[in-house]
């Protein structure tokens, strides 16, 4: 893929002079614009001062760049329904997605880390997956984006040690506590109600009381074997031990078992 290369009034004009109003947001490095070119493209603009190409599928896409500034600016596609995180936390967000939606966006994701994890090179750990980072395109396809906090590793390594970089509250405790960071330390993360709600899950899963947690939605097109399935599948992800957690491989396989299961029961519903 061609990265093409902008000028700074290029990128004056798309983003208003960096206007206030087409901020989209801020992540880990720098600040996300929304900017009209001129053939009429909107696409995201970043100041970023990392910059991170690679053509894996579910990867937000990165179209050009800007050198004229101090810090660079990174131009990448623009995708129209916003972060999971909005859809989660929008009291009627997530009425927009069915089961099978739900299955597959965490697949997708998963689909995406795997990628990352086993087939880049040199490879690279996300260190900063969270809900705010997961974007949806006009599909709702789901695109993980915000690479500010990524690193390279080594495909002839497992792990390295370095400093402690990412969200509070979505890190590997493992990777907290000792700066070691394997590709399973992508496997863990905690909702925004912190390390509260984690024993909790745990007992619910335990005790076969997920019914408690799920929404109507859920409860009305899912397979509670399914369900159940998923759930462990959390549950293994949240192992305080990373070499206890499955690699995102094995989640991958463990969601498509779910989602041919729940394709199937949505085609022969009627």
């Amino acid at each position: 893929m061609i990265i093409k290369v902008y000028t700074a009034e290029e990128m004056e004009k798309a983003t208003k002079n960096f206007s206030r109003s087409r901020v989209l947001g801020k992540g880990g490095q720098g600040t996300v614009y929304k900017g009209v070119l001129h053939d009429g493209t909107v696409v995201a603009i970043k100041k970023s001062n990392a910059v991170v190409v690679d053509q894996v599928v579910n990867i937000v896409k990165l179209l050009g760049c800007c050198l004229e500034y101090e810090v660079p600016l990174l131009v990448y596609e623009y995708l129209a329904n916003d972060t999971l995180a909005q859809h989660l936390h929008d009291g009627t967000g997530l009425l927009n997605f069915s089961w099978e939606d739900r299955i597959r966006i965490a697949r997708e994701v998963a689909g995406a880390l795997a990628c990352l994890h086993n087939y880049a090179s040199p490879a690279t750990f996300h260190r900063d997956i969270k809900p705010s980072n997961i974007l949806l395109d006009q599909n709702y396809k789901a695109v993980v984006s915000d690479f500010g906090h990524s690193k390279s590793v080594p495909l002839s390594k497992i792990h390295i040690t370095t400093q402690v970089d990412g969200t509070f509250g979505y890190l590997d405790p493992e990777y907290f506590h000792t700066g070691k960071l394997t590709s399973k330390s992508n496997s863990i993360s905690s909702s925004d109600a912190g390390e509260g709600l984690v024993p909790r899950f745990k007992y619910l899963v335990k005790h076969n009381l997920l019914v408690e947690i799920l929404d109507k939605q859920v409860v009305q097109e899912a397979m509670m074997d399914d369900v159940v399935l998923g759930a462990k599948l959390a549950k293994r992800c949240m192992k305080m031990k990373s070499n206890r957690r499955p690699s995102m491989e094995e989640v991958v396989a463990d969601l498509d078992i779910v989602s041919v299961v729940q394709h199937e029961l949505t085609t022969n519903k009627f």
